[in-house]
């Protein structure tokens, strides 16, 4: 009798049952010919797959960088550049995004306006007001292209760098918790913020002390303002809640003293916004079912009535010229430190443009809209590329630090990545962490993007964006050896400051990248809503990308 270690438990389990009748024997043959059958149509579907990404002849590229540094504006001028057809098929969608982003404006206006008396019990008249405008001060984190100054890029402000332009790194091209490197596995994980590092300025910035006899006094007009534009809000409120509902409510706050009234629209990379948006142009729904919750008279829009999103805006036309343009309230703006002009979709100098009921949003409305992307999002777009069509396939992946820790997925099987770090940001600090300037944030997370192994070999795409933003505020006299201290006494002119930050990038390139890396690096200074420069700048990006890509697989 042979041994129980013999015996083979998988042909033991296979075998016909003793007392098998002939009945059941036809039966299990039956069973084991359709598994079999299965078995072979999955293996089939695999090798397809497998084949099917072996042999993917799409170029890949992904977008990176912090929230608001230009990705999807980026994404929008490939597609009006590349594919012309697919933007245009678009254009009416973004109608309805540039409203919301109009009204948002005028939401945080009426707030600041709101800040003066619902902070202090104060008379509005005879109120005397602090030395700081208490909470909406802190809104210059906000970073984004809509200022419509131009800036010429040079030949000498992109390319391929080489070792001769980039500089030893020291301990200022990074702060001191260089040590506590970011983590892609722990993105909101706070940074306690050392006394040497050349970002040690407090944020928000404090703002000037001034004498009671200098505050703003809001009169009755200023009151009946603010009530005539109530229907704005309510219009956002509703929108928001029917594009954005509430448990997908992904929070955009500027700090702990915003309600929940200032969250911004975004999109989730699984939700076809643009289909929603026509579902709402179009009527085809029924708003109601958003609000279940709300009274008819509180937020709710009747789309097929006069108070519709177009006719709300028509009539609030000149009310939000007036509130726009009165000083009082610019100068309550600038206690604040708010600068709009400087934030994601800022309208304000084109309300009678957009109020038209004939509007149409141009090239340049869609390219300032500000839309956040949630999540990552996929776009596969065939690009004429020398007259020849070529699929690319974009990984626009959101920038908050909540969300960093699913980029990692997207490093492998991709030929190139695109770093977008807006250096117009050396004075703001990061939406979701005040503590956090947004150039020192750029910095390190562009070190872990050097760093990543699974990088080494990916060629890196650098632009350094909004540079019409940073050129307008050193213009105001916005000092940037305030903000970092290692700029000491350079000039504070654009030519300076554009260097020194493109050297501190390179450096960090330099020092961190694998030495084993076969990657190529190019910077190019931008500003990403400039449709005519753009156009030279992702050609040559198209054209080192596509050459890279032949050269991998030796073809060139």
């Amino acid at each position: 009798m042979r041994g129980t270690k013999d015996i083979d438990p998988l042909s033991l389990a296979m075998r016909p049952p003793a007392d098998e009748t002939s009945a059941e024997r036809v039966e299990r043959e039956a069973r084991e010919r359709e598994a079999k059958i299965i078995s072979a149509e999955i293996d089939a579907e695999i090798e397809m797959d497998r084949k099917q990404k072996k042999y993917d002849d799409s170029v890949k590229v992904l977008l990176l960088g912090q929230s608001e540094s230009g990705k999807s504006t980026t994404l929008k001028q490939f597609q009006l550049i590349f594919s012309a057809k697919e933007f245009e098929n678009e254009r009416i969608s973004w109608k309805l995004i540039i409203q919301l982003n109009l009204v948002r404006t005028v939401r945080i206006i009426l707030e600041q306006l709101s800040s003066l008396t619902t902070t202090r019990p104060i008379p509005f008249e005879d109120n005397k007001l602090s030395r700081t405008i208490h909470p909406l001060s802190h809104l210059n984190s906000s970073g984004m292209n809509g200022s419509t100054s131009s800036l010429g890029i040079s030949s000498q402000s992109s390319g391929r760098s080489s070792d001769s332009d980039l500089p030893s790194t020291s301990a200022s091209i990074t702060p001191s918790r260089s040590s506590h490197p970011m983590s892609f596995n722990s993105p909101v994980s706070p940074v306690q913020r050392s006394p040497t590092t050349p970002f040690s300025i407090p944020f928000p910035p404090p703002v000037l002390p001034v004498s009671p006899t200098e505050m703003p006094k809001l009169g009755d007009h200023h009151r009946t303002l603010r009530m005539r534009l109530l229907p704005l809000v309510h219009l956002e409120s509703s929108l928001l809640r029917r594009l954005n509902p509430s448990e997908e409510d992904e929070a955009t706050q500027r700090s702990a003293h915003w309600s929940t009234s200032g969250r911004e629209l975004f999109v989730r990379s699984s939700v076809n916004w643009k289909e929603k948006v026509a579902r709402l142009r179009n009527g085809t729904f029924d708003v109601r079912d958003s609000f279940a919750d709300v009274d008819d008279d509180d937020g709710f829009v009747d789309f097929d009535n006069p108070d519709d999103p177009n006719n709300v805006i028509q009539t609030c036309k000149e009310d939000m010229l007036a509130l726009w343009h009165d000083p009082v309230v610019r100068q309550v703006l600038r206690m604040g430190n708010v600068r709009l002009e400087e934030m994601p979709g800022f309208f304000l100098d084109d309300i009678e443009r957009i109020a038209s009921p004939s509007y149409i949003p141009s090239d340049d409305d869609i390219l300032k809209a500000r839309l956040k992307t949630v999540g990552v999002s996929e776009y596969e777009y065939t690009l004429m590329m020398s007259g020849q069509p070529t699929k690319w396939r974009f990984y626009d992946v959101g920038g908050s630090r909540t969300q960093r820790a699913a980029w990692q997925p997207y490093f492998t099987h991709v030929d190139a990545l695109i770093f977008l770090a807006p250096i117009s940001a050396f004075d703001q600090c990061l939406a979701e962490d005040w503590r956090v300037n947004r150039l020192e944030d750029s910095l390190l997370l562009f070190k872990s993007i050097c760093k990543s192994e699974l990088l080494k070999d990916v060629d890196i795409i650098l632009f350094l964006n909004k540079i019409d933003i940073l050129k307008a505020k050193l213009d105001s006299g916005i000092k940037v050896s305030k903000y970092v201290k290692s700029y000491g006494e350079r000039p504070n002119e654009y030519e300076a400051v554009s260097k020194f930050f493109r050297n501190k990038f390179a450096a960090v390139y330099r020092e961190y990248t694998p030495k084993s890396s076969k990657k190529l690096f190019y910077v190019h200074m931008t500003k990403v809503t400039a449709t005519d420069a753009m156009r030279g700048i992702l050609s040559s990006v198209c054209d080192a990308i596509l050459r890279s890509n032949l050269q991998l697989q030796g073809l060139a």
